[in-house]
């Protein structure tokens, strides 16, 4: 395969976009060039027409308004976000949002789930089947145009915005000059401070500039909008988990800095004789007050066991409590609840890498790779049927859409999974050496990472394998030994 090829099998039929976009069928070739199959993740009922799109829907340029910003956060303004985000809402939760970024937990731990996703190896899985190859078209889609689509910014955004907000939501830009010829999709992340759900229509609505409406409808799938959100799935984003527990860290870190402000900076004692002149001991005081430039306070100092006034002093007095712990012990606690929202636990975060903390870690992984797997199948079944499926009606008249799939199950250990592909292959041969026949060895070598390009029948492998070495002859020269000794024995006798 080659790249002549692969621009060969993807390039559009003339006309095709704009002829579905003009409301105008498209030409026999196309819609035969195109043979009904079934999609992953989509019904076929469920594949929007896009004979009656408008080309002025597609061009229009969304451009949300300037975004709010809180400064500050008491208790009742959290509630009241919370109310909002409740009912769909989500102006005021979505600036809440925007502030728990500036914890530096809630920001490593949601970026760290969100990278569980997109650092894993990215593919199509055919419409066909997730065992069945791709086709040249969407091989190059993949290859040459995916990272155009779908920006991993823009999916960066949308990952997290669900996962904390419950919902997300983006537009489509198209690019109707692309020098490929395809009318080119590019996806841009739009916040969520301005989408709205109405419980009475059902639908969701986002305030933008330049429209003559107040809002304009969300309708995903139909080429212009993406939206995650599943039936009142904003119920679920975990901002309303977070909140609380985010609110009484910040607090409780304000108390912790008041408390060292306060037992970091020791005050002084001025021990002053109780029986001096009152404007001296004043003057002492003030003086001592200027040097130190802290807290001083006066202590009268009372006639000695003899009968003397002691003199002036000066003393440290100093905290000797340790309820600091208790300021450490909570801000941990939040922290902890932070990683196990978001991450599924915290033993990655506080396990090392020996011993019985090893597999401790471990777990943990497998923990964050079992969320990762739920965060990809919402993502890639959004993008197959609100992206893929507009880009391949619009350019290729087809309802065949490959499903975008990261996978984010690693293998735990390369040596074991190297060891299973060992033991795949002497399985392979202690049947082929038996004389059994695999009809499926392609795909089950698939399963396996074993591209296998002979389709060769295993019962036929041996007719491919060089010939054993001939088994060891006895020589004639080995047969004279005997004789020859017997006939020199004959000689001496």
């Amino acid at each position: 395969m080659n790249a002549s090829d692969l621009d060969k099998a993807s390039s559009p039929q003339p006309n095709t976009g704009a002829a579905i976009i003009a409301g105008v069928a498209s030409s026999p070739e196309v819609r035969s060039s195109s043979t009904p199959r079934p999609t992953i993740g989509l019904a076929a009922s469920s594949v929007p027409s896009y004979t009656e799109t408008s080309q002025r829907v597609l061009r229009q340029l969304i451009i949300p308004f300037q975004t709010g910003l809180k400064s500050s956060w008491t208790l009742s303004h959290l509630k009241m976000a919370l109310r909002g985000q409740r009912i769909g809402e989500l102006g005021l939760s979505s600036q809440l949002y925007d502030t728990l970024l500036e914890d530096d937990e809630i920001q490593g731990a949601l970026r760290k789930r969100v990278n569980a996703t997109l650092k894993s190896v990215f593919t199509f899985q055919s419409p066909e089947g997730a065992d069945e190859p791709l086709t040249l078209r969407e091989k190059k889609i993949r290859l040459k145009y995916w990272k155009k689509m779908a920006p991993k910014s823009a999916l960066r955004d949308l990952i997290a915005d669900f996962l904390i907000m419950g919902v997300a939501v983006a537009t489509i830009d198209w690019d109707f000059k692309h020098p490929s010829g395809l009318w080119m999709p590019t996806i841009r992340a739009l916040p969520t401070e301005f989408l709205r759900y109405d419980e009475e229509t059902r639908k969701w609505f986002y305030q933008w500039q330049g429209t003559n409406e107040f809002e304009t409808e969300v309708t995903p799938g139909n080429g212009k909008w993406i939206l995650l959100a599943g039936e009142r799935g904003w119920r679920w984003g975990m901002i309303r988990a977070l909140a609380l527990t985010w609110l009484g860290k910040q607090l409780m870190y304000l108390d912790w800095q008041r408390y060292s402000q306060k037992h970091g900076s020791p005050i002084f004692k001025a021990k002053i004789p109780i029986w001096r002149d009152d404007l001296e001991k004043r003057q002492f005081a003030a003086d001592l007050a200027e040097v130190m430039a802290e807290g001083v306070i006066a202590l009268p100092q009372d006639e000695t066991s003899q009968g003397l006034i002691s003199g002036y002093d000066v003393e440290l007095l100093e905290a000797t409590t340790i309820s600091w712990q208790g300021f450490q012990n909570g801000l941990e606690r939040a922290d902890r609840k932070f990683q196990v929202m978001l991450l599924g636990g915290n033993l990655g975060a506080e396990a090392t890498s020996k011993g019985s903390n090893r597999a401790a870690a471990e777990t943990h992984a497998g923990a964050l790779a079992e969320l990762a797997v739920g965060d990809q199948e919402e993502l890639g079944e959004a993008l197959q049927c609100q992206l893929l499926a507009p880009f391949m009606g619009l350019n290729y008249g087809t309802d065949a859409v490959p499903l975008p799939f990261w996978d984010c199950d690693p293998v735990d250990d390369a040596r074991a999974w190297s060891a299973a592909q060992a033991q795949f292959a002497g399985t392979v041969k202690t049947l082929a050496d038996a004389g059994v026949e695999i009809g499926n060895l392609v795909e089950v070598g698939r399963r396996f990472q074993l591209e296998l390009k002979a389709a060769v029948k295993v019962g036929d492998l041996q007719a491919h394998q060089d010939p054993p070495p001939p088994a060891p002859v006895v020589g004639a020269g080995a047969k004279k030994k005997p004789a020859k000794a017997a006939a020199s024995k004959g000689t001496k006798k």
